[in-house]
């Protein structure tokens, strides 16, 4: 609904909690508002504010306290440290020229621990986490780390899916052309993978794999997406060029869009297009076949260097309510925190300066953690929110809205027609998906009209080639 709080007055009392400063799960509706207002919607409440912390020693407090002074959203509170305390702890920053020198600089810090518990090492996604995973494997560190960091991403497995097909279609397997077929969406009747791969591994062409599929009733307006696979496919089968062929999957096979629409849901952990980035970037000069190879050993190393005990690796979303003696914040980059992809999505100044408030928060959080040593590692360019701190008083400074719109301008993916091979493919149904029919979603989604998701089974329609919910 509209309103933040319960309309019916309460009869007795109400006793609430709250640090606005560590209010991190925007994506669980959660928000500042609900805290910051709370005396505005019950006017009689009495504010009693808990201004030292018991578990940062000064140095740390000394820090936190100008980075979240920045914020707007917030009580205009004292934030001290424990005056009692004799430990005043300590920030240790070290630079790194890129990931594969940084993971390795918080892997030797890790090899050098003795109470494996007392440390942790947070970044700001899971991906950030696998180059420490990675360094930690090669330097004999035991590590425990979230299941996202020791596994493929999404976008990977179907990259993955997509480049096996490619490299050799008439060694097709079902689940590659299931992922394939249905990221983005192709409205493949279940069970029919079997059909497509029994075509490609008599030779046959992509395209007429597709014409073989059998569309039920209700299913017919699939035809066209699938035929426009087919026919992409077939345009890519004799490239030997990896880092191409992910650009085109990328825009043409609209990869991008579609998890770009996946981390809107999910904004607290948004790795898929920077997977698909770091893909991109690790297939030059490789063929198809090479980059496989390549993914699927690296993957191998990340699932069996899985373990349940060792140093903990979280994301700071997963750390929030938690402490440590030790905490080595990884990947603080100027990209990173605040997160790109966080702040393109705003659509004004006032959406991006909540956007940069919101990520100032996970700094905050993360920074907060240790109950006595701080070590932030940086892979680049240092984050802002270090300058503020005092960090890293050279940090540059927080992007502008000019400058967002201006990078996300610079990343959009151009929309490339496949080009067509010489052997000839089939013409492509004419017949246009069934206009204003409700059917019930196969697959979940997002509605392009609301931005929400769509559930399996949700009545949707098609409207202007792009479905919908019904009511939108």
């Amino acid at each position: 609904g509209s309103t933040l709080f319960p309309s019916t007055p309460l009869s007795r009392s109400i006793s609430a909690v709250g640090d606005e400063a560590q209010c991190i799960y925007a994506w669980r509706r959660a928000t500042v508002e609900r805290i910051v207002m709370l005396d505005t919607v019950y006017p009689g409440l009495e504010r009693t504010v808990l201004s030292t912390s018991y578990r940062c020693p000064t140095r740390i407090t000394d820090a936190a306290r100008p980075l979240i002074e920045n914020n707007v959203r917030r009580f205009n509170k004292p934030i001290r440290s424990n005056p009692a305390a004799t430990d005043h702890g300590s920030i240790e920053f070290i630079e790194s020229l890129n990931a594969h020198e940084g993971a390795a600089e918080v892997a030797a810090l890790l090899a050098k621990s003795t109470e494996p518990s007392d440390i942790v090492v947070l970044a700001r996604t899971s991906l950030l986490l696998r180059d420490v995973v990675e360094a930690c494997v090669s330097a004999g560190v035991s590590v425990n780390a979230p299941k996202k960091a020791m596994r493929p991403t999404d976008a990977e497995a179907t990259v993955l899916g997509y480049l096996r097909l490619l490299a050799s279609p008439s060694g097709a397997r079902n689940d590659d052309v299931r992922r394939a077929l249905r990221v983005p969406n192709r409205y493949l009747p279940d069970d029919e993978e079997t059909t497509v791969v029994a075509v490609l591994r008599t030779g046959a062409t992509f395209a007429s794999a597709m014409e073989a599929v059998k569309l039920p009733a209700g299913l017919q307006f699939g035809e066209a997406p699938q035929a426009e696979w087919g026919h992409l496919m077939d345009s890519l089968a004799s490239s030997t060029d990896a880092s191409r062929i992910i650009q085109k999957l990328r825009t043409g096979g609209g990869l991008d869009k579609h998890y770009g629409s996946v981390e809107q849901m999910s904004p607290n952990d948004q790795t898929e297009v920077e997977a698909l980035d770091g893909l991109q970037a690790a297939a030059a000069g490789k063929t198809p076949a090479e980059l496989v190879a390549s993914i699927e050993l690296r993957a191998t190393v990340l699932t069996s260097s899985a373990v349940g005990e060792g140093v903990e690796l979280s994301t700071i979303h997963g750390s929030k309510g938690r402490e440590w003696e030790t905490v080595i914040l990884y990947g603080a980059d100027d990209n990173q925190m605040p997160h790109f992809r966080s702040l393109t999505e705003a659509r004004n100044v006032e959406e991006l300066d909540n956007a940069v408030e919101d990520e100032r928060r996970l700094m905050y959080v993360a920074i907060t953690r240790t109950k006595r040593d701080l070590i932030v590692v940086t892979t680049g360019k240092p984050s802002p929110f270090l300058r503020e701190a005092g960090i890293s008083p050279d940090a540059g400074n927080l992007p502008t809205f000019a400058d967002v719109q201006r990078n996300k301008n610079s990343q959009e993916p151009r929309t490339e027609a496949p080009s067509v091979r010489t052997r000839p493919a089939p013409k492509a149904p004419s017949r246009k998906p069934d206009q204003g029919r409700s059917i019930p979603a196969k697959f979940a989604s997002v509605c392009k009209a609301c931005n929400r998701p769509v559930g399996i089974g949700t009545p949707i329609v098609n409207t202007n080639d792009t479905w919908v919910h019904q009511k939108c």
